[in-house]
């Protein structure tokens, strides 16, 4: 089952194992049929957290699966989709004509968003992104600052408008009840292994 209070760790759960989780196999022998509740439970679980990532609407929804989906699922059309709607929300916020590095600054920063929020890597520098986007660092301070800034806030606004729902549906675990779980799980095995 999923038992996590984080709707990142839930969506990278649910995108990664599917219905299959590795430490759900230990099963324990209740007749000539081994017992899959589990399996059957963590199934349901992963069917409720890609429902309500799927329920997301666009351009939330591509940049949940951008961000936070294993290899495979993610297509350049999520990409680009992402990225479209990226240059047109920082359009509408900024009220101005698309400079000519805009589509690229949006593609660093998406890498950059992405990294930092689903494998905790560091924030990418003034002077990476100038040498990303290809423009001088000294003009950093000439408003590619404030449009890099605009981009973040887009989506950080994106990533929340798309892990409120999803956290909605986990199930409210108590730390009580996760260490009685883990417990019942260690005296399953250590019952498995004595056979």
């Amino acid at each position: 089952m999923i038992n996590t209070t984080s709707a990142r760790a839930a969506i990278t759960m649910a995108m990664a194992n599917g219905w299959r989780s590795p430490d759900l196999t230990v099963r324990v022998q209740t007749g000539s049929k081994g017992d899959t509740t589990p399996q059957i439970l963590h199934g349901i679980d992963c069917g409720r957290v890609l429902a309500a990532v799927d329920a997301l609407p666009e351009p939330v929804r591509s940049w949940i699966y951008v961000a936070y989906a294993p290899a495979g699922w993610v297509t350049e059309n999520h990409v680009w989709r992402v990225q479209e709607e990226l240059i047109t929300e920082y359009h509408r916020r900024r009220q101005v004509r698309e400079p000519g590095k805009i589509a690229v600054m949006a593609l660093v920063c998406l890498s950059d968003m992405r990294a930092r929020l689903s494998r905790n890597a560091p924030k990418l520098g003034p002077a990476a992104i100038a040498k990303k986007v290809r423009f001088d660092i000294r003009n950093w301070g000439n408003g590619w600052s404030d449009s890099y800034a605009v981009l973040e806030d887009i989506i950080d606004q994106w990533d929340r408008d798309g892990l409120g729902p999803i956290a909605k549906n986990l199930p409210r675990w108590t730390r009580a009840a996760l260490e009685e779980e883990r417990e019942e799980r260690r005296q399953r095995r250590r019952a498995v292994a004595q056979l």
